[in-house]
């Protein structure tokens, strides 16, 4: 039950991504990795993408909550734009 919940709240963050142009390129505990791939030209594209990604990341996704038969459950979202 749980593991399909977590799947689904996975699944909704990788449609988001890549509906901003970005790529998942790993996976780490619960966290994901993701790039916008591109020339030292589309650098200020790239950021923007993502920058907006982030933004709709924490609109849509920021804050889910779970009702499990043991106990409820909040998934939150953090982000960082690095280069």
């Amino acid at each position: 039950m749980i593991s399909h919940t977590v799947n689904a709240y996975l699944e909704r963050l990788l449609k988001i991504i890549h509906r901003h142009g970005g790529d998942v390129v790993k996976f780490a505990g619960d966290a994901i990795m993701a790039v916008w791939e591109g020339d030292e030209q589309d650098l200020e594209l790239n950021v923007l993408c993502a920058a907006q990604c982030v933004l709709v990341l924490q609109q849509e996704a920021g804050k889910t909550m779970w009702k499990g038969p043991i106990c409820p459950l909040e998934f939150t979202v953090g982000c960082v734009v690095g280069r």
